[in-house]
Order: C-alpha cells, then structure tokens, then sequence
C-alpha cells in the first residue's frame, strides 16, 4: 500500500452467499463523479481568480486548529441537510473536487447519514508568509459515522465500535483561512477494504419500506427489482433477529455491483463461488454487496435472505482474527442458510448432492466443526461446506429447539462462551455429546 492510500479502520470480516447451489418509494439520487475527482496534486484550479475565500471565523486560531473547526462545521452542515454548508470549505474552482463534494452529500443523504464525527491526526506542517498559498497540505483523519443510528461510538485510532475510515484531504491557505484544494482516492485494497461501496462512485437510490437500495447508473434499471426482493426478504430476517435475541437494524442497505464494482469495491472480490457477502463496519453495523451478474429473479430474494441473516446474527461479533482463519464460519453460514431456505430446511438447498458424495466417498471427518473455506474453493467444495453447516445447524434447530439454537449460537460467535459452556448452557448438554448427535443426523438425512 501507498503513502497515498487510505486505511479503513474497524472493518469486520466477509461473509459470503455461493452459487454452487441454486410498493417502494423510489429515491433517485444521480451523482456525476469524475474519475479524478480532485484528487490528484498536478490537478490545478479552472481559474484563480475563481477560488472562494476561506471563511474568516477561525483566522484567530492556529491553522491546526482553523482546519480541525472547518471539518467540524462541514460535519454540521451535512447533518442538518445544508448543502451549501457542507460545501463552504470545498474550493469550488476545483471542480472536479468541488463534484465530488457534491456527489458525497447526496449519497450521505440518502443513506440516512446520522453520525460523522472526525479526530484529526498528527498536526501537519502548514507553510507560513508569502507563497503559503501554493501549497497544498496534506492531512490525516479519521471519521467514524452512522447511517440511521442515532447515537454512534466516538472514533479511534485504535480500535473503536464504530464504523470508520480514514481519508486524507489537502487543504491551502485561502484569505484569512483553509480550504480543502484536494482529497486523496483510496485505492482497491483487501486489506484496509477500500474503497467503501458508498465513497467514489456515482450512486442511484431507492428506498423500500425496510431497506435502502443503491447502484451504479449501470444497474439503476434493477433498483425496483431488488428494492421489493429486499423488502420480502427482511420480513423474514427481522422474525428471525427476534427469535436469536438481536436488534435489527434501522434499515438495511444493500449495494449493487457490476462486475467493475465487484472487482474493487472493499478491495474486490477473489472468491469465484461468491454471489454476494455481508461486510460489518466496526461492530454496529453491516451493509450487503451483490453480483448483479450472477444473480436472476430466482435466486435474488433468496441471496438477500441469507445477507440479512448474516446482517442479524453476525454484527457486533470480535474475532479478530477471522479475516485470518475464521474458525466460526460453519457456524455464520450454517445459520444463513438456516434462514435462507427455512422452513423447508437443508434437503431445499440444492446442495445435498454434493455433500452426499463427499461423505460418501470418505472425505467428511464425522465432525460439525468445520475448518473455514478457503477463497480458492470450487463450486463444489462450496456446495459441500453450506450444506454441510446447514446440516449441523439445521440439527441442533431440531434437537434441541430453534430458540436454544440461536443462543448457542450467539454465545458462540460474540464470545460470551465457548461451544461447550453454551452447549451446557442451552442444550443440557457438551458439545461433544451434541457433535456425535449431529453427525448421526447428517448421515440419517443423507439416507447413509
């Protein structure tokens, strides 16, 4: 990565939806955004004579502190809805930059923007007496926001709850102050999980009574088809958050990627199984990304049950490690699939195929926990992981009681107890004994 890239911090692990096995009203919002988007240093004004004046409140103040007041009432305006507040430190004769200002506000709107909070980092070095105005400072900060949430977690440079990034304005002296003359483009990195579905690309919206659906201009013409797949969809998943003890969320918001988005949106997409993943951002919330691409009217409603599934269930989990190793991913997707294909169960899911040779053919090691599936999986191994997960969770919603299934499983994943503590806890019994009851359902309902 970069001296130019920016980090995202708090972001939490992929969760992903194969596809081995099988009355909205409509917010159109168009943002136009240069590729360049004021971003690069070569880029320079239209005309000097056109650049705004800083404005005078902070020039009592240390350029430091001017700047940090700035980014704070830029914040205010895009909270209260002030369009040309949030604009006002933007230096409008930079209009590729002074667009994508624009092109921000109208997305942040429209995705019910609730929180931006800002903590500037190291104080830069701002050059003083004449000439000062040429150049154009670099700053670091981080923002931690909310969509519909009304309170959000204050950010962190360290580790924090909620969902924040990092981004990198430059700023020149202005008259009596600073303007912001430049903003650094994140580049697609897995690793920081940059760019953010919502942060560089021109957006359309709709809303539906429980979700908020957005798109590239190039998918705009499935927004009314997925905006009423969603809606259905989350009927179903907020039942479900009610039965594991969560709280849905305010909305759930649901990205649509073309091929090109796909590719780099969070750093793009390396798994050729996937259709679509659930990302979290810090530990209040996560959003859904889809392969419009690969998916149909026939298998749309049914991906989105399983996304919200992992949006319900999963959020505010704390391993971090799982981006390494996710030692829980049987159980996430085990109970996405649940929720997917309930109440018709496993044998609904198109994958049983699969997973009946596998153990047929001696390759399943007779246990529920299973090791996580790697990116470079086939269609096949896919289909045999989800249905296998689906079995084991499907076994455990029948043994022992959907309910107790679900707080099991949400004491396993956000670490309260390990399996065995909450197996005693919600079956009554360890987790060995329910593994050897398990693996003799799989087999009952493989006919072996």
């Amino acid at each position: 990565m970069n001296g130019e890239d920016a980090m995202t911090r708090g972001q939490g692990q992929w969760t992903r939806r194969f596809r081995g096995a099988r009355g909205a009203l409509a917010v159109v919002l168009t943002a136009t955004l240069l590729a360049s988007a004021g971003c690069t240093p070569e880029e320079r004004p239209a005309t000097a004579a056109s650049a705004s004046a800083a404005p005078s409140p902070t020039a009592s103040l240390s350029p430091h502190d001017a700047v940090e007041a700035m980014l704070k009432a830029q914040a205010e305006a895009l909270l209260r809805g002030d369009e040309a507040g949030y604009l006002a430190p933007v230096d409008k004769s930079y209009t590729a930059l002074y667009g994508h200002f624009r092109n921000q506000f109208k997305i942040l709107r429209a995705l019910r923007i609730s929180a931006w909070q800002i903590m500037m980092g190291i104080p830069a070095v701002y050059p003083q007496g004449p000439g000062a105005e040429k150049h154009r400072v670099q700053l670091d900060v981080v923002v931690s926001y909310c969509f519909a949430t009304p309170t959000c977690p204050p950010p962190s440079r360290l580790t924090s709850d909620a969902a924040q990034f990092t981004y990198r304005p430059k700023v020149s002296l202005r008259g009596n102050g600073y303007l912001i003359t430049g903003l650094n483009q994140p580049a697609t990195d897995a690793y920081s999980l940059r760019p953010l579905p919502w942060e560089w690309d021109s957006l359309v919206f709709q809303d539906g009574e429980r979700v908020t659906v957005a798109a590239p201009p190039a998918q705009a013409k499935r927004l009314g088809e997925v905006t009423a797949a969603a809606d259905r969809a989350a009927r179903i998943t907020d039942r479900y958050a009610e039965v594991a003890g969560r709280q849905p969320p305010p909305r759930y918001v649901v990205f649509l990627a073309g091929n090109k988005e796909w590719n780099r949106w969070l750093g793009g997409q390396d798994a050729k199984y996937a259709v679509g993943y659930a990302y979290q951002s810090g530990k209040i919330r996560s959003d859904v990304v889809l392969k419009m691409s690969a998916l149909g009217r026939s298998n749309l409603e049914p991906v989105l049950r399983h996304e919200f599934g992992h949006v319900v269930t999963s959020t505010g989990s704390d391993d971090r490690a799982a981006g390494i190793y996710n030692s829980k991913q049987w159980i996430t997707e085990g109970i996405a699939e649940y929720i997917e294909f309930a109440p018709q169960g496993p044998t609904a899911s198109g994958t049983m195929r699969a997973v009946r040779s596998h153990v047929q053919r001696g390759k399943w090691a007779s246990t529920i926990e299973l090791a996580p599936l790697p990116e470079s999986a086939s269609d096949e191994a896919a289909s045999v992981f989800y249905g296998l997960s689906h079995l084991a969770i499907s076994c455990m919603a029948s043994r022992y009681g959907e309910a107790n299934m679900f707080q099991w499983a949400m004491n396993a994943l956000h670490g309260d107890l390990n399996y065995d503590e909450a197996a005693e806890k919600h079956f009554g019994v360890g987790f060995k004994t329910v593994n050897t009851t398990c693996t003799s359902y799989i087999r009952r309902t493989l006919n072996l």
